[in-house]
């Protein structure tokens, strides 16, 4: 019995340990994921400026002048009083 009891033990710790792995995994993955579209964006402003010798106002802006998709930046906001202001970047959701 006391066998059985052990390998239980051991059972239900790696799958402990499994969950937890899977976790870390994909909480690796979703940072990743923001910071790769968050680089993206901040390419894709750089060319808005080069080609407009302005900031975009939002998003959209970039996004409509064909230089970024829209699905490759969906989780960000800039905020920027246009012009010569660099943009601030915000994440839309609390994940990034």
């Amino acid at each position: 019995m006391a066998e059985f009891l052990l390998v239980a033990v051991f059972v239900v710790g790696l799958i402990m340990v499994a969950v937890t792995s899977a976790q870390n995994i994909a909480a690796d993955t979703r940072q990743a994921n923001c910071q790769t579209e968050l680089r993206n964006l901040k390419m894709a402003v750089a060319d808005y400026n080069s080609d407009h010798g302005r900031y975009p106002t939002s998003v959209h802006q970039v996004v409509a002048a064909g230089l970024v998709s829209a699905d490759d930046v969906d989780s960000w906001t800039i905020t920027s009083g246009g012009g010569q202001i660099a943009p601030v970047y915000r994440p839309v959701l609390a994940r990034c």
